[in-house]
């Protein structure tokens, strides 16, 4: 089947041939994968420890199908999975993928094509391996997209984890956080006509994150990590409970020049700090790494501080709750 023509309803297909649709568009093989995609199941040959990982995107709590084109949707939800590989220092070696179809989905499978294709680019951009399997199911609301992660580590190197932190280690970011907010903000606030006045660099930031594999090998020397999903406030929170030690914070630092001119000074500040889906990594190390910028210290105690010792309270600085939607 030519992957560029329309598709007929699924209500007139039947779920197997919608599936070898999906294959078509996606790619099944590797040098990794023993049974790829399309039997009970794949198997895999790898001489390495094993991590694994698990994001799901829901209708109405992630998305709107308003707001993104269906191949946004499908890069994002592989994107953010990728992101905790990244942040465990482990290398992608393939996913799977399962599909939650709304009613509405079943008569125009076309947006669910859009999906798999964006999942398609996101798996090439990040060489994230091929697709492993998956399934499909009928839901009774929206739209869900789940995705599991497979990775391997390599050349020696122990997963990067959130409790290996300690005093004196300073605390680095991989890049600004908050642009992913901002989109956000404009599109709850005026949807998407509003959103597309943003900057690129905002919209992207949104749309089509980039998990930061490219600095893998860079985190050999981290004392430990997280990836920016939650806030990064929230998510320098479990870092420090993890590891059982104050994180100090400059408050400056936290916040990009670029995002202040953009939203303005308080908006950037509550964007940056607490606006999550950043997908950046925050890292301890005990010296500054390629790639990354200083945005404190790690001392002796437990929690969050500002850089003048006064404690930081999260309620102020609301992260990602799943008990919100958008």
């Amino acid at each position: 089947m030519d992957p560029g023509a329309q598709a007929p309803p699924l209500s007139r297909r039947t779920e197997f041939e919608a599936i070898d649709r999906w294959l078509d568009l996606l790619r099944t093989g590797s040098e990794d994968i023993l049974v790829p995609a399309g039997d009970d199941a794949a198997w895999l040959s790898v001489n390495a420890p094993i991590a694994m990982s698990v994001d799901r995107m829901e209708e109405g709590v992630h998305f709107r199908r308003e707001w993104c084109a269906p191949e946004d949707l499908g890069w994002k939800a592989l994107a953010s999975a990728l992101s905790d590989l990244a942040s465990t220092r482990a290398r992608p070696v393939g996913f799977l993928t399962t599909l939650s179809l709304s009613p509405s989905d079943f008569d125009n499978p076309d947006w669910i094509d859009g999906v798999v294709r964006g999942m398609a680019a996101a798996a090439e951009a990040f060489d994230a391996g091929p697709v492993l399997g998956g399934d499909t199911v009928r839901s009774i609301s929206g739209l869900g997209v789940g995705v599991t992660v497979v990775g391997v580590g390599e050349d020696g190197i122990a997963p990067l984890l959130r409790s290996g932190a300690r005093a004196g280690d300073l605390v680095q970011l991989s890049g600004d956080c908050g642009w992913a907010a901002l989109c956000l903000t404009k599109l709850m606030e005026g949807g998407a006509e509003a959103a597309a006045q943003l900057s690129q660099e905002a919209q992207l930031a949104w749309r089509r994150p980039r998990p930061r594999l490219d600095l893998r090998r860079t985190l050999a020397n981290a004392t430990a990590g997280i990836d920016v999903s939650d806030g990064l406030l929230a998510d320098a929170e479990h870092l420090s409970r993890a590891s059982d030690v104050r994180l100090v914070l400059n408050r400056d630092a936290c916040v990009s020049s670029g995002l202040r001119r953009a939203a303005g000074p308080d908006l950037a500040e509550t964007l940056a700090l607490g606006g999550g889906e950043d997908y950046q990594l925050l890292i301890t190390a005990p010296q500054v790494l390629d790639g990354f910028v200083t945005i404190g210290h790690v001392e002796s105690g437990t929690g969050l501080a500002w850089g003048n010792s006064e404690p930081i309270d999260l309620q102020l600085w609301q992260g990602w709750d799943h008990g919100s939607t958008v």
